[in-house]
């Protein structure tokens, strides 16, 4: 359903709300292996958001999610930079996949709403309505922080901290870090435990961006500067 701008909104029963996304509404389908991504018009997206394959592929054969495509960017949602993703080359769809990912918003069980907040090094968490109920995280590197943040090429400290999350079926938050970490926290931002680490073997990250549960709870992590996806137990 498309949102409406109006002046007031109505105070009869029955009614509920829900905050307006700066993105791509989305269906993203899994049809017998073939994905699609769709845009709420019936557009064919997904060559514009490769990084979102690694999410349909965890998806079972013949079903679907719908969500909302969005690009964050110093702390907030950035609709410019989305829009930039829609190139018709394929090689500036590919270079811009890696700077600027997209990503979906996740919920949990009752509707709250938790957001990464790349440029405070934190994640938020929200009523379906929008009142904020947590926040938790700093640039620290001890466990539950999500620093320090990477070096660009010249040794200076470059934009980092949490880059997405997803949240199982005890309403657990995992989150992924540019500190090539995923951290598992309660809902509420206790830390639990975290997996990873920088390098290149078995159950360690460079980069580690999207990640999704199965119907089994198994967490899978697409491993970025690895070019893999990484499969774990989570009990």
């Amino acid at each position: 359903m498309e949102a409406e701008l109006v002046d007031e909104l109505p105070e009869a029963d029955g009614w509920q709300y829900e905050p307006k996304w700066d993105g791509f509404r989305g269906i993203l389908e899994n049809v017998t292996g073939e994905l699609h991504l769709w845009s709420r018009n019936g557009r064919p997206l997904l060559r514009y958001f490769p990084e979102l394959e690694g999410l349909g592929k965890k998806l079972k054969p013949n079903s679907a999610v719908d969500g909302e495509i969005v690009v964050e960017r110093e702390g907030g949602l950035d609709f410019d930079a989305l829009q930039m993703r829609l190139h018709p080359a394929e090689s500036r769809v590919r270079k811009l996949s890696a700077e600027i990912p997209a990503q979906f918003v996740a919920f949990d069980r009752a509707g709250n709403v938790y957001t990464t907040d790349v440029a405070l090094d934190r994640i938020q968490k929200f009523t379906p309505e929008g009142k904020l109920l947590a926040f938790w995280g700093t640039e620290s590197s001890d466990p539950g922080g999500f620093g320090p943040p990477p070096k660009n090429k010249d040794g200076s400290p470059g934009m980092g901290g949490p880059i997405a999350l997803c949240v199982d079926r005890e309403d657990r938050v995992w989150v992924s870090a540019t500190n090539n970490r995923v951290q598992q926290f309660t809902n509420d931002g206790k830390y639990l435990r975290g997996i990873g680490g920088a390098g290149d073997e078995p159950g360690q990250f460079h980069l580690p961006h999207g990640v999704a549960l199965d119907s089994h709870d198994c967490l899978y992590v697409t491993d970025t500067m690895n070019g893999r996806i990484q499969k774990f137990a989570t009990d």
